[in-house]
């Protein structure tokens, strides 16, 4: 236990002081200023969305949207900035300012690569040079020839006869680099050597994924506390194996030991600096042994493998290069050797194919280097937000050049074509643009880097690629399989290709220990408790640098009586109508409250801030709220998905709801308020009143209004669990709201908390279940009588159309709407009877005009009639009332995706301000039942009142009512592309339920004190005050009309 204290105080420190650090170079970064995506994750910023992106998506993506100088988030929110500008890249990589960060440089000196800074690094350069010179090179050349001969052998076996075959060439290639690095460099056969794990090791290593939580907060670790990379590790172990092995090789080149055919002259160079004086001692030199074998044989056998995908991808451009080949020795009567191939003017085609590789199939996804001093970089491109050709970068600033995503394949610099694997642009004259002269690196391309750091093995590298390709391309001809191939960034820090749908088959043996319950649930513990204090912590800490870096320090709001959840229990505690009504008249239309760990949360009840904010395309669902629900619904749907996405999804439901498609359906509404009529007539038991709670009639009613219509199901009639799931959820109190907060914040850095077993995902399972049941039997057509299925009707259609809906995204939509569908509109159909009962003469109003319609029509008002505002303009402005007072929800939360200003109808409280100025990430509540729908700057002094009469009667609504933009001038449908889908659905029901059921009975208020309080599905319910315990009711007393 002792232990476990130990380790969780630990491990919370860490996070600790790691974090401050990371927080005090945000608030001090000059890159404010600069544009970049926002991070999903506080712990790991955009680190992880990127390393799990293929390659050309992610980066190309945000340059296209930041231009080619932004800022991203690493690790604990560290900025990082993306230098993808020529002029800054070469600054940064060929200054002396500049050096590789220090986790990069920990985690190589772990594997004992040396990589020493300033003049070591020059002597090292100096006295490993002679090992990778031209001529050096062509000296060991024929081994590249021996084992492209030996390779071909191995194919033709595969092929066996047969004139062609699939072959994954990748491990043959890779095998192929390992013994030409190890033949030359190091006078050692690998393919003959048993024993040796080096290949294997190698191949679990660079096979590995990048980018889970671990890895990049241990990179965050190591940065500060760089013993952690000393204790024990599949990395230690890996490096440990290679240190060991290369201590043979070493020492048998040492030994003089002859091995036929081969060379050792990385070996040869240090020991001949030794014998110069050098003072290199025998783990320096098996250092450099590992170094250059992972730099030279991974790297060269991805390009080679992606050099010969993409000609078998364009068989022109193949047959352009055989033909090369082949003219070649009929012209020479001879093999190309090594001093032709790598001659551009022998093999001009061949050079510019290789250098076409080279720029588009980078093995490096970008280079990383840290400022040793404050600097001024300058750019070619000027920044997209401020127009600048410069950037400030601090002493410790992270730097990060994209190369293969970035710089080599910039249209800015390349041109449209940029993307086109085309070898001609380094042939034709105008080929390549002036812009790529901006590059100064060797051969116009950042793939083998550039300055005082850029790859040694250049020569050896090309010479290798250019032999092997001509060789294979002159023996085979390589066709595409058709497969599609995505390219990621994996281990060893190269990209690897995977074959889309099946990534998880290319991950590496490993072996596997058996573990008991006894060795796991001590190590469980810890990991459960460090990681709610790491999130507890880096919660607190993220708070404290809201609090220092939001734009909301000015705005006035109430205290907050906890530092754990600020004002949350306080609002949810309270009664609706009573806490945010006294904010507003204490602190004005627009101030801030505190969230969980004092987090600003800025409170919008301004009507034209409102509407910019709903209206625009800066402003998102929470992440919590979207992650949250997609749980629940089981896929992503209408109201957890945003931009393209939604409004496709918007686009193919809207058929089911469009008046024309609702007037379809209104039998549905009769037929259901007719039933609930006898309900209640079989529980007044022949008596003229009796007091009841109308509030489950209700509720029935309209989920079997929105399922017989939508979804062709009777849920009266069946057995389902629907009803019983969604009373339990709707009624229920929910978590704690100390626990709820701490959830969201524990979920707000690790989301995938929400996958645990909950009763959230207790309740989303069972419907999921159910409502699948539901949609097959609608999707099979089985006829249900007089019912619909207007809703899965809709996505069938879609889906007929091409779009892509799965049977999950069917389910998800379905449970979607039926939320969306049926407890608001009980709720506003039981709030409306429960203020006609309160106010008998706007009831006795409402049952005039139903009758005087009765008397001069001589029948019962149909569909048509009931929605004309013409035909019953007091029903009509008793639901708009009913809407404006009674709205559903307590608020919409959003959050902005980007830095904004807001305009404002009224002045900040004490100011002239009409604006407030909000950053990327602020959560933004904009108050509806208890806000805009009732604000007396905005309504009149008789907001308060349930007044119909507003709506009728000239000059009623003040001219400030026009400031809210919404449909029906009130929030309660929300407004703008995400304001609600159902609205004339919703109003049919209400008008025809309402409509019947005053025609029928009257309604009398029974005295008894109501109370409404936000619950379970985020809607008001009603509690009888001071009967609280008694859960969820609305008694009203109930007379027969004779």
């Amino acid at each position: 236990m002792l232990a476990s204290i130990l380790l969780v105080c630990s491990a919370s420190g860490a996070i600790f002081l790691a974090w401050l650090i990371r927080w005090y170079h945000s608030v001090t970064t000059r890159l404010a200023g600069l544009p970049g995506p926002r991070p999903p994750s506080y712990i790991v910023g955009s680190a992880r969305e990127l390393a799990k992106a293929p390659m050309g998506t992610k980066m190309n993506m945000w340059t296209k949207k930041y231009g080619q100088t932004y800022k991203m988030r690493g690790a604990l929110m560290e900025p990082v900035l993306v230098m993808g500008d020529p002029r800054g890249a070469t600054h940064v990589l060929q200054g002396k300012n500049y050096v590789r960060p220090d986790f990069d440089r920990i985690v190589l000196e772990l594997f004992m690569f040396d990589i020493p800074p300033g003049d070591e690094h020059r002597n090292m350069r100096k006295y490993l040079n002679p090992a990778f010179t031209l001529q050096s090179v062509q000296e060991v050349s024929h081994i590249f020839f021996e084992l492209a001969d030996k390779l071909k052998q191995k194919w033709h076996d595969i092929l066996d006869g047969h004139e062609s075959s699939d072959i994954d060439i990748a491990p043959f290639l890779h095998m192929l680099s390992l013994d030409a690095i190890t033949m030359t460099m190091f006078m050692h056969n690998l393919s003959a050597d048993q024993s040796n794990k080096i290949p294997s090791v190698i191949h679990e290593m660079s096979s590995l994924p990048k980018g889970d939580f671990l890895s990049i907060l241990l990179e965050t670790f190591a940065s500060h506390f760089p013993f952690v990379l000393n204790l024990p590790s599949p990395l230690k172990t890996y490096g440990s194996t290679l240190q060991n092995e290369f201590g043979k090789i070493a020492q048998d080149v040492w030994e003089g030991k002859e091995a036929g055919g081969m060379h050792a002259k990385v070996v040869e160079a240090l020991l001949q600096a030794r014998t110069n004086g050098e003072p290199l001692s025998r783990e320096e030199i098996i250092a450099q042994t590992i170094g250059v074998l992972f730099a030279g044989s991974e790297t060269s056998a991805n390009v080679i493998s992606e050099c010969l995908y993409e000609l078998s991808r364009n068989p022109s451009i193949q047959q352009k290069l055989r033909d090369e080949i082949s003219h070649f020795r009929s012209t020479n009567g001879k093999e190309p050797a090594f001093e032709d191939l790598t001659n551009p003017n022998a093999f001009p085609y061949l050079d510019a194919v290789v250098r076409e590789t080279l720029r588009t199939k980078a093995v490096l996804r970008e280079i990383s280097r840290t400022a040793v001093h404050d600097d001024i970089i300058p750019l070619q491109f000027p920044v997209s937000t401020t127009g600048k050709k410069e950037v400030h970068v601090k002493a410790g600033q992270l730097i990060q050049i994209p190369i293969r995503d970035g710089i080599n394949a910039d249209e800015a610099i390349w041109g449209a074509d940029a993307a086109e694997f085309k070898p001609e642009r380094w042939i034709e004259p105008a080929g390549l643009p002036p812009s790529v002269e901006s590059i100064h690196a060797q051969g116009r391309t950042l793939t083998f880097g550039d300055g005082p750091k850029a790859c040694l093995g250049r020569v050896f590298a090309i010479a290798e690629i250019k032999i092997i390709v001509s060789s294979l391309v002159s023996h085979f001809v390589f066709e595409d399989t058709g497969v599609v191939m995505d390219f990621y960034h994996l281990g060893g820090n190269t990209v690897k290709p995977l074959i889309r749908g099946r990534e998880l088959k290319v991950a590496a043996p490993h072996h596997r220990k058996h573990i008991t319950p006894s060795n796991v649930m001590p190590s469980a513990v810890v990991a459960v408790c460090s990681s709610i204090a790491a999130v507890l912590i880096v919660r607190v800490l993220r708070s404290r640098y809201e609090l220092v870096t939001t734009r909301l320090a000015d705005l006035p709001g109430p205290p907050a009586p906890s530092y754990i959840i600020g004002n949350l229990e306080e609002l949810a505690k309270a009664p609706t109508g009573t806490k945010l009504k006294s904010w507003r008249k204490k602190y004005g239309q627009t101030y801030k409250i505190r969230g969980s760990f004092m987090q600003p949360l800025l409170v919008l009840g301004d009507p034209r801030g409102a509407s910019h904010v709903l209206q625009g395309k800066d402003y998102v669902r929470t992440n919590f709220d979207r992650l949250a629900l997609e749980v629940f619904f089981g896929a992503k749907n209408l109201f957890c998905a945003e931009g393209d996405e939604h409004r496709r999804m918007r686009k193919y439901l809207n058929s089911a709801f469009t008046l024309q498609s609702v007037q379809q359906v209104s039998h549905v509404f009769f037929e259901l308020a007719d039933n609930l009529k006898q309900k209640w007539e079989d529980t007044l038991n022949g008596l003229e009143s009796s007091v009841f709670d109308i509030f489950p009639t209700l509720h029935m009613l309209s989920l079997d209004a929105i399922n017989k219509t939508m979804f062709m199901h009777d849920l009266s009639a069946s057995q389902s669990k629907i009803p019983s799931v969604l009373r339990e959820m709707s009624n229920s109190s929910g978590e704690d709201v100390w626990i709820s907060s701490l959830l969201k914040a524990f979920a707000s850095v690790f989301p995938y908390v929400l996958y645990l077993p909950s009763p959230l995902k207790k309740y989303g399972n069972i419907l999921q279940t159910e409502f699948g049941k539901i949609t097959r039997d609608a999707s099979a057509g089985k006829d249900e009588g007089a019912m619909h299925a207007k809703v899965v009707d809709a996505l069938l259609q879609a889906k007929k159309d091409g779009e892509p809906i799965s049977q999950e995204e069917i389910v998800a939509q379905t449970i979607g709407v039926m939320f969306a569908g049926s407890e608001t509109t009980a709720n506003l159909i039981a709030e409306c009877l429960y203020e006609l009962a309160r106010n008998s003469r706007i009831q006795q109003k409402l049952r005039d005009e139903i009758s005087d319609f009765m008397s001069a029509k001589g029948k019962t008002p149909d569909f048509e009639d009931l929605m004309s505002p013409t035909t019953f303009p007091y029903l009509d402005a008793v639901v708009r009332e009913t809407l404006r007072t009674k709205g559903a929800l307590q608020d919409l939360r959003r959050v902005a995706i980007h830095d904004d200003v807001i305009p404002l109808q009224f002045p900040i409280l004490g100011t002239n301000k009409r604006e407030i100025h909000v950053k990327a990430g602020q959560i933004i509540h904009i108050p509806v039942r208890d806000g805009i729908n009732v604000d007396e700057a905005i309504w009149g002094a008789d907001v308060a009142e349930y007044k119909p009469e507003r709506w009728l009667e000239p000059g009623s609504l003040p001219p400030t009512v026009e400031s809210i933009h919404a449909q029906g001038r009130t929030l309660s449908f929300s407004d703008g592309p995400k304001s609600c889908l159902g609205r004339i659905f919703a109003i049919a029901e209400i008008k025809i339920v309402v409509t019947s059921l005053v025609s029928h009975f009257a309604f009398e208020d029974t005295g008894v004190p109501l109370d409404f309080y936000i619950l379970g599905g985020s809607t008001a319910k009603p509690f009888v005050k001071g009967r609280e315990a008694e859960g969820v009711q609305l008694p009203l007393k109930v007379k027969t009309l004779r």
